[in-house]
């Protein structure tokens, strides 16, 4: 269930085996908490989680179970489609592998926060780093102080990590994830085979755009693009409003791009290239709240925090509403000083201005 695709400037590949699809749903519910616009699929199981098992999802598989698991299926690209043989495969983690992904993630966070990162391995600066540094992560571990220990053990100790990793998939796979991943498998083999017809022989973005109908929604965005010479597709029920992406560790080069197979592949064949375009942002600007935030951004840019001092709305709510409005290309963000700055984004609103004078017939008779 792989498809590379020869004759492109860039390598693609179409990758919906266990080990791409179980990860990229583990992703999705890990990040239920902050996004609006998944398949609800993904809310109804994220709700039924054991609070343990949902802060395992959030605070170990996130941040450093998902980047060990893609640099290994970037090199390895595995075949099986079993979880037996997934589990054994996860557990050949090597200790160096582990470390680090425990180095990239609190170089991550320092570099979030403009703070220098410690090593893990001293613990007392770790400590002092964590129980200071002003990240969301860390502020999580921060509100159970059982929770900041175990944290603190499990980054000083590969081995525990891993075999904390393994027993959290495990758990989740026996208790929600294999109905909903069997559920999705006749689409997602649809899909495959839809864009296994199919030549892809433009940019990284052009690509995006091709099998997404989305466009790179920042400019950081757009630069890893733009770096791109290889993109692996995974295809998902259940990313709704969202094709996320993300880069292996110390590998820019290597785009993991998660899309919607319901509104790609055999169920969007022949469907016009302007309906792709133009639903994203027309369902983003469907909801009052997101309507106000973008009268709030004409003509300016704000800061995340200045948008929820301007609304009676809880700094979580405006998140989501910014992030979809993100999503669906009405908005563009850029980081400065550790802050996400909001604007309009000019050039995919005027497209779309254009393509609905188009649909109105503008210039022809009334």
């Amino acid at each position: 269930m792989a498809k590379a695709i020869s004759g492109s400037r860039i390598q693609v590949e179409f990758r919906a085996t266990l080990p791409y699809r179980l990860t990229s749903l583990l992703v999705l519910i890990g990040a239920a908490r902050s996004y609006e616009g998944f398949d609800r699929q993904i809310y109804v199981t994220h709700a039924e989680l054991s609070r343990e098992l949902r802060d395992d999802i959030e605070l170990i598989f996130l941040p450093l179970g998902d980047p060990l698991i893609k640099r290994r299926l970037c090199l390895e690209s595995p075949t099986f489609d079993d979880f037996t043989a997934f589990i054994g495969w996860v557990t050949q983690l090597t200790a160096e592998e582990i470390e680090s992904s425990i180095v990239s993630f609190l170089r991550e966070i320092g570099e979030a926060t403009h703070c220098q990162e410690p090593s893990a391995a001293d613990e007392t600066a770790l400590r002092a780093f964590l129980k200071d540094v002003q990240h969301p992560w860390a502020e999580k571990i921060r509100e159970v102080e059982t929770t900041f220990d175990q944290m603190i053990r499990l980054l000083r100790n590969p081995v525990e990590l891993k075999a904390r990793l393994v027993l959290m998939v495990t758990q989740f796979w026996d208790a929600h994830g294999r109905d909903v991943y069997e559920a999705c498998s006749p689409v997602i083999a649809r899909s495959l085979e839809y864009h296994e017809k199919r030549a892809y022989t433009g940019t990284a973005t052009e690509t995006y755009f091709e099998v997404t109908g989305k466009r790179p929604a920042s400019e950081e965005s757009q630069r890893k693009f733009e770096n791109a010479s290889h993109i692996i597709f995974i295809p998902s029920c259940y990313s709704g409003a969202y094709a996320t992406f993300s880069c292996v560790i110390n590998d820019e080069r290597t785009l993991f791009v998660v899309f919607n197979c319901r509104s790609s592949g055999g169920s969007a064949e022949g469907q016009p290239e302007i309906v792709r375009d133009v639903f994203p942002p027309l369902k983003a600007l469907a909801d009052e709240t997101r309507l106000q935030i973008a009268l709030l951004l004409q003509d300016r840019e704000l800061f995340a925090q200045q948008i929820v001092d301007r609304l009676d709305l809880s700094q979580s709510s405006v998140s989501r509403h910014l992030s979809l409005l993100v999503a669906g290309r009405v908005l563009s963000v850029r980081r400065e000083d550790g802050r996400k700055f909001y604007r309009i984004n000019q050039l995919s609103m005027n497209r779309l201005i254009g393509q609905l004078e188009a649909l109105s017939g503008k210039g022809g008779s009334d």
